[in-house]
């Protein structure tokens, strides 16, 4: 009975510290009209029956976990996180269950300090809200517009939405709705979370012992690899790193993928190119000793293991399982 109800209602998911999120819904096929005649569609009619849809997106553009040090920090000021008016809506964050939203110590660990200019670590910039909100006017023109396969105000019996528990992925969850549907709503948005300690939707050692140890080995390892040992020394010298600094490849790109937002020291973006593709070497020496089918897996339609923000993974399904489609 529950299986039935989730296929006639529709949903969305948001993520975690990985910073995915995903939305899914399901709805009949519509019905024809009186006159025979069916919605509107420049496509010729397909003999499947759309289902549900369940989209998973990562957040948008956000301040950095860490400054580079040595480097002239960017100005993380106030108004750089300030929402646009089109992504507010009506809702409210919950556990799983429609309780209150769990305790979230990877938010508070970000909010334990301060960046330059007076912002906390990993949080949505208004960059970032909008990039949401343009995916969710991208799904809106497929799922609303093209297909009529939702209604065009939101419904929580059409739509679930569960997200990680950590504020820029909530947000980031928000903005979504508030562009898949123009701000209009019937009731309460609801975004479901849970505790830290059961989250599915990023790796996490808490609650999966094996993946710590797996994986947790061969991240400390990459970074003394002697190619990737040598190029790290390279990136440091060009960037004024004194030598003594503790440093890796994954704090370097995450400071200058933030920094996109910002004008500070637009020159050493010249060297993201690299550390994109020194990024990529290290997660597949991390899962790659133990699972080369997952790193296939994640470079399919270039869906590496680090998605750009705001950037989505569509699943459809219709009743042959056989024609699940993944774009």
């Amino acid at each position: 009975m529950r299986m039935r109800n989730l296929w006639t209602k529709a949903g969305v998911l948001g993520s975690v510290s990985m910073a995915f999120g995903s939305m899914f819904w399901s709805q009949k096929k519509t019905e024809t009209t009186q006159t025979g005649s069916t919605t509107a569609c420049t496509e010729p009619p397909s003999p499947y029956e759309l289902k549900l849809v369940q989209v998973l997106f990562r957040h948008g553009a956000r301040t950095p976990l860490k400054s580079i040090p040595d480097v002239m920090e960017a100005q993380w000021v106030p108004n750089l996180l300030e929402p646009p008016a089109h992504t507010h809506i009506n809702y409210v964050v919950t556990d799983l269950e429609g309780g209150p939203r769990p305790s979230s110590p990877v938010e508070d660990s970000y909010r334990a300090n301060i960046l330059s200019g007076g912002t906390y670590p990993g949080q949505l910039t208004t960059v970032g809200m909008q990039q949401l909100y343009e995916l969710g006017e991208r799904l809106r023109k497929r799922y609303i517009k093209d297909t009529a396969f939702l209604n065009p105000t939101f419904s929580p019996t059409e739509v679930y939405v569960r997200s990680t528990n950590i504020v820029r992925t909530i947000e980031s969850a928000k903005c979504l709705v508030a562009g898949l549907f123009q701000q209009s709503q019937s009731d309460m948005v609801s975004i479901l979370t849970t505790e830290a300690e059961s989250e599915i939707l990023y790796p996490n050692y808490h609650g999966c012992r094996l993946l710590k140890h797996l994986s947790g080995h061969r991240w400390a390892e990459s970074s003394t690899l002697p190619d990737i040992a040598a190029d790290l020394r390279s990136i440091q010298s060009a960037l004024g790193i004194a030598a003594h600094q503790r440093v890796d490849f994954i704090l370097i790109r995450d400071d200058m993928v933030a920094r996109e937002v910002t004008q500070c020291n637009k020159y050493i973006l010249n060297f993201k190119p690299f550390l994109d593709k020194m990024y990529y070497e290290i997660q597949r020496y991390k899962y790659g000793g133990y699972n080369k089918e997952l790193v296939e897996a994640l470079s399919v339609s270039n869906v590496q293991h680090q998605w750009s923000y705001g950037q989505s993974v569509v699943v459809v399904r219709i009743p042959d399982p056989q024609f699940s489609v993944m774009f």
